[in-house]
């Protein structure tokens, strides 16, 4: 229990987080995306608290957005129907879900994404 109010928090805040980042990015967002941002922020957290260089635990986590991404994209877009985002029009997309581009795009963002975790944790439960 001691381990999950804090990455429910983790969750809530960063799915929060992620809608309001894309609203400002392309202007509109879907309730959706509350929960695979809170999904890759989740991941974002446990990643940063391996041991390994921040290098690293970034290229993990453009990884593990891209790969969460790319499932819940297959989820909602493609079996779903609901058609929230579509990288189509990108080079190098994997069925519209994800493209490269994106890719390096949540490698850049997963450091500031660890730093939000951190300061999440230090300051609402400690």
């Amino acid at each position: 229990m001691k381990r999950v109010l804090p990455t429910v928090t983790v969750f809530l805040f960063g799915g929060g987080l992620y809608c309001c980042l894309e609203v400002l990015w392309r202007g509109f967002s879907h309730p959706s995306m509350a929960v695979v941002g809170g999904l890759c922020i989740v991941a974002i957290s446990f990643l940063d608290g391996l041991r390994c260089p921040t290098a690293l635990k970034m290229l993990l986590a453009g990884l593990a957005v891209t790969l969460i991404e790319g499932v819940s994209g297959l989820v909602i877009n493609l079996l779903w129907g609901w058609n929230v985002w579509d990288y189509s029009a990108y080079s190098l997309n994997l069925y519209g879900q994800v493209c490269l581009m994106y890719f390096f795009v949540w490698v850049l963002l997963a450091y500031p994404g660890m730093l939000f975790c951190r300061v999440l944790q230090r300051y609402v439960f400690t």
